[in-house]
């Protein structure tokens, strides 16, 4: 039976498979059945995640009704001693929705950006992706077309 879970602050999708699932064996069907596609995702409060509650695995974690709230694990790229994070709600419903301009990526490397926890390759050739201006530190991404009240998570190095 497909069951809601609501995150908490300092979730991360780790986190949040232990929380369904009592384990991480099952992180790849999480993960899939919630249309996600990067386990460092770190989703804001009181989003809807689906999970099966017949397939739980560790049925003693679950049951202990923990909540799991670490927001440490985090990826490689992120344990890299001068990448930080800034994370924005963008989308056509906002003003100016289709850039972010924060004068933090004045002068930065871009090494990645996730919209809605999936990453979005950079516009190259002509490939609907964002653009960066590291002179204004503004993000573009009206090329990706439509987007609307989403989280971008811009993983920047400087």
């Amino acid at each position: 039976m497909q069951l809601e879970y609501n995150t908490y602050s300092n979730q991360n999708i780790l986190d949040i498979c232990l929380n369904t699932y009592g384990s991480l064996n099952l992180l790849g069907k999480f993960m899939q059945e919630n249309n996600l596609r990067n386990p460092i995702y770190n989703p804001p409060n009181n989003i809807i995640f689906v999970y099966d509650n017949t397939l739980i695995t560790n049925r003693i974690v679950y049951n202990l009704n923990n909540t799991y709230a670490t927001n440490q694990l985090t990826s490689n790229v992120e344990q890299m001693p001068t990448a930080k994070r800034l994370s924005f709600r963008i989308g056509t419903d906002k003003p100016n929705g289709n850039t972010v301009q924060d004068d933090l990526l004045k002068s930065v490397t871009i090494l990645g950006v996730f919209l809605g926890g999936s990453e979005v390759n950079e516009n190259i050739s002509g490939y609907a992706g964002w653009t960066f201006n590291a002179t204004t530190g503004t993000l573009d991404f009206t090329n990706l077309g439509g987007v609307s009240s989403i989280i971008l998570d811009i993983i920047y190095n400087g």
